[in-house]
């Protein structure tokens, strides 16, 4: 449940890339070799407060794009949107407001099919997906954390997204392991452009 209304998730402000000082250049020296191994965590202990915070929303702008395909593919359609429509408006204006309309659909999540045998629920792509998702905004979650929440939405993007002809599990696994790998880059050169007073780069593609 999301139970933090404080404005913790800003619109990130345009920069212009401002001098960075003395202490910030050796920051961003001592961050490189993180940087260089694709180290998202390294990245992140060299950041400034209002950084973090910045990094943090991107990554949940990213998440939500990921979700977004998945909830267009399934039978959930309806719901899947307005809780990623409502994810959306609580992150650019996050009120109690935004913040109470997120909890309510949570209430009203409907429920998975069943096996007709077992009668134990069946969980589909879209219960991970929007599992993931919650955690992913969830106030108590860490930005690293969250990063990795995301990472497994762009697998389930990257399945929804298959479009080849060929299908099995181990074509279906390259597709998530694509997605997956080149949201994880996005996250470090976004992380590292932030770091640097920049604006990150655009949301990647799911697969190359």
């Amino acid at each position: 449940m999301i139970n933090d209304n404080s404005p913790m998730l800003p619109r990130p402000a345009t920069d212009n890339a401002p001098m960075i000082s003395g202490r910030g250049t050796k920051i961003i020296a001592n961050a490189r070799g993180a940087y260089l191994a694709r180290n998202l965590d390294g990245i992140l202990q060299h950041m400034q407060p209002e950084q973090h915070q910045r990094f943090r929303h991107e990554v949940l702008r990213q998440g939500l794009r990921y979700a977004r395909i998945v909830f267009e593919n399934v039978e959930q359609f309806a719901y899947g949107m307005r809780f990623a429509d409502a994810v959306e408006r609580w992150l650019a204006d996050p009120t109690p407001e935004y913040a109470a309309a997120i909890d309510d659909l949570q209430q009203h999540e409907p429920d998975p099919p069943t096996d007709p045998a077992t009668g134990s629920p069946q969980y589909g792509i879209f219960d991970v997906t929007l599992f993931y998702l919650i955690w992913t905004i969830h106030p108590d979650t860490e930005t690293a954390e969250a990063a990795g929440y995301v990472s497994h939405l762009a697998r389930m993007a990257g399945i929804t997204e298959y479009r080849g002809d060929t299908i099995s599990s181990e074509v279906f696994d390259t597709a998530a392991r694509d997605a997956e790998a080149n949201a994880r880059l996005w996250q470090v050169e976004s992380a590292w452009a932030i770091l640097h007073g920049r604006q990150p780069p655009s949301l990647p593609e799911i697969a190359s």
